[in-house]
């Protein structure tokens, strides 16, 4: 999750989207950033039940660092992964010595999220599952 620093919750709905651009080629061994493809309703879930969470305390990073079902956001140069903005992320093992070169940018919204009605967009949707686990 991005923005580490500060305490979250469910108010945190101003990126829509998070953006990873892979400025050159990568692979697992360069340390690509990993994935955790299940993390956005666990994340809105556990913002439902445990509002305000310090990020930076949780740890959630070295979960998906041990490797388990996560997914390494790889590809050519020029290839943008596009992903929930509460998938969590972390660095991947740099294993090749090869520079890992990447951005990571946010696309805001127009409005607000919001989890209630028939008009979710697919990032609500995800949000939505989690709060009704």
């Amino acid at each position: 999750i991005d923005d580490p620093d500060s305490a979250m919750t469910l108010k945190h709905r101003e990126v829509g989207l998070l953006l990873i651009v892979l400025l050159r080629a990568t692979t697992r061994d360069d340390g690509a950033t990993l994935l955790d493809p299940g993390s956005p309703e666990r994340v809105a879930a556990l913002l439902r039940d445990r509002a305000p969470v310090d990020t930076a305390d949780v740890h959630w990073g070295r979960s998906i660092a041990s490797g388990e079902g996560a997914v390494a956001a790889d590809g050519g140069a020029g290839d943008v992964w596009v992903v929930h903005p509460w998938m969590l992320h972390t660095a991947g093992i740099q294993r090749s010595g090869a520079l890992r070169v990447f951005a990571n940018a946010g696309v805001f919204l127009a409005r607000p999220m919001h989890f209630d009605g028939d008009d979710l967009s697919p990032v609500e949707q995800i949000v939505a599952r989690g709060l009704r686990v």
